[in-house]
């Protein structure tokens, strides 16, 4: 079983603060970071300041609705290390007021295709490298509060991550492959060292669970 200071990541969604301040905590580590996202500048910056600290990766534009981009992007990224061993999806996703009796098909339909189909994409383009070497690590992050009034299509879909983790979580389990949820408030940056522990050795009997990661800044846990 791989150290975590072997190993190859991937963060999807580079172009928010929480995914940055994962990947500078990573390589740190010793992790290899595989940067994607839409936002060119930032996620050049990201890279930039990765090498700064000390880490290896690099970064790739690819948009998370684009499938063939995703494939071509995670393809990439395990050509030019050997393999995949994280995948760490950021997809969050973004949400209009609507009150429940207003939401229409197709808020419904953005928000699945945002979320749930997105996550799911880069799940089954890392899962043959995972699966040849019997081992890897997904991590979902869903930000809180879900549940919040007129958020009807955003929450569902963030709900609905949390039951493609668990499913994958039971059906690759034969691989050696752990699925994992973080429920993170504001601050990715505390949520780093939870990341790298779902990512390491140690967690290899924590697999279809959901870890809220939020310094008690919300009192129900979803």
């Amino acid at each position: 079983m791989k150290q975590l200071n072997q190993k190859i990541a991937v963060i999807t969604n580079m172009g928010q603060n929480e995914a940055k301040q994962i990947a500078l905590y990573l390589v740190k580590l010793g992790v290899k970071v595989v940067c994607i996202g839409k936002d060119e500048p930032f996620i050049q910056k990201t890279a930039e300041e990765m090498k700064i600290a000390g880490g290896e990766g690099f970064y790739l534009v690819c948009s998370s609705n684009d499938r063939p981009c995703i494939k071509k992007a995670v393809k990439k990224a395990a050509e030019t290390y050997g393999t995949i061993d994280i995948l760490i999806n950021m997809i969050q996703g973004s949400f209009k007021s609507v009150p429940v009796e207003s939401v229409s098909y197709k808020d419904m339909h953005s928000a699945w295709m945002a979320s749930t189909i997105e996550s799911l994409n880069y799940m089954q383009e890392c899962f043959p490298y995972m699966k040849e070497q019997r081992e890897g690590r997904i991590i979902h992050f869903i930000p809180l509060p879900i549940g919040k009034t007129e958020s009807l299509a955003y929450a569902c879909n963030k709900e609905s991550i949390r039951a493609l983790a668990r499913t994958a979580a039971r059906e690759w389990e034969q691989y050696g492959i752990c699925v994992n949820c973080i429920c993170a408030g504001n601050s990715g940056d505390n949520a780093a060292p939870a990341v790298a522990f779902l990512s390491g050795p140690d967690s290899r009997y924590y697999s279809g669970q959901c870890l809220k990661v939020d310094g008690d800044t919300y009192s129900v846990v979803p």
